[in-house]
């Protein structure tokens, strides 16, 4: 999120950061390109302080005569796992009792989300958010859900799950012999996009000490295409004249030639034929997720029906008992 401000403030965007998190620092949005003189930051866990100061970009502010609306931002939530109520909190310190919370900050989160949705629609201004994924807590095997509730998922262009696991030194190792880990390797899917088809898939791999692999997932991506032929461990790649068992080596040999021809034929395939990276088994789970929630939502009692099972499971009374002679 920090590198498409970042972009995003190059391109004229001016960055408003609205930090749940308090890791927004100086030294933070430096590092990652952001001039931090040229950020407006809004610095607080609560929603109600929030919507306030987005209440002010959406009404704009008078200079001399003229109005003059904020235009031109780029809004950065982070996160939004991390908002929480004001009113909740107060009212438990005022009663002594803090409860937890009946739907109140998804009610505000769903509002605070409608202004910015509003800014980006008529203030030609963009919105980037982090989210957090949580597991049912029921064991049911539904699928991970998206925080934030129903409105977050429907108020997004696009929505992108990252899913990080470990690079291990030695990877086709067992668990205890792999080594060290060396970086982390990241699954970004498209669970959402109105502008291209959604669940395509990508793989980055960030080595903690030579940065991004450039190569990540056109193994993959040769193999599909049948540019490399793969037997159990063993990977050839005919048109270069490269065999090498597993693919830490196969990697390696790539390194020692000239890999403009491996990226000229994928990039030929690539725009020749329909090839894509869509997930299917993402694509099932949403639908699977979607379908649970739809039967759940049926599941649910009306007025009547409440009244109805209520009436129909009292027992009814028993004769009365009689005294015997």
């Amino acid at each position: 999120m920090a590198l498409m401000l970042a972009d995003a403030q190059k391109r004229g965007y001016l960055p408003v950061i609205i930090d749940a998190e308090g890791a927004w620092d100086k030294d933070f949005v430096t590092r990652w390109g952001i001039d931090p003189s040229n950020v407006l930051k809004i610095e607080t866990l609560w929603v109600d302080d929030i919507m306030p100061e987005l209440a002010k970009f959406i009404e704009g502010y008078k200079e001399g005569n003229e109005w003059v609306k904020f235009e031109n931002m780029a809004i950065a939530i982070d996160s939004i796992g991390a908002l929480d109520s004001k009113k909740v909190i107060r009212d438990g310190v005022d009663k002594n009792d803090v409860k937890a919370d009946q739907g109140r900050l998804q009610k505000d989160i769903k509002r605070m989300l409608k202004m910015i949705v509003s800014l980006t629609k008529f203030n030609n201004s963009v919105a980037f958010s982090a989210g957090h994924f949580y597991g049912n807590p029921t064991g049911y095997g539904e699928p991970e859900a998206l925080g934030g509730g129903k409105y977050y998922r429907l108020s997004a262009d696009t929505i992108v799950s990252l899913k990080k696991s470990p690079i291990y030194e030695h990877p086709g190792e067992k668990k205890d012999k792999r080594g060290k880990v060396l970086g982390n390797k990241i699954t970004a899917a498209t669970l959402k996009n109105r502008k291209y088809p959604p669940f395509q898939e990508a793989v980055v791999e960030i080595d903690y000490k030579k940065g991004v692999n450039a190569d990540a997932g056109l193994i993959e991506v040769a193999s599909d295409i049948g540019l490399i032929q793969q037997s159990g461990a063993w990977y050839t790649c005919e048109p270069l004249g490269i065999k090498a068992q597993g693919q830490p080596k196969l990697l390696a040999e790539l390194e020692k030639i000239d890999k403009q021809l491996f990226y000229s034929k994928i990039e030929e395939h690539l725009k020749t034929t329909g090839y894509s990276t869509v997930n299917k088994e993402l694509e099932l789970q949403e639908e699977l997720n979607e379908n649970t929630k739809t039967e759940e939502s049926d599941d649910i009692p009306g007025p009547e029906q409440e009244k109805k099972v209520e009436t129909t499971t009292k027992k009814k009374p028993g004769r009365p008992k009689t005294k015997g002679k």
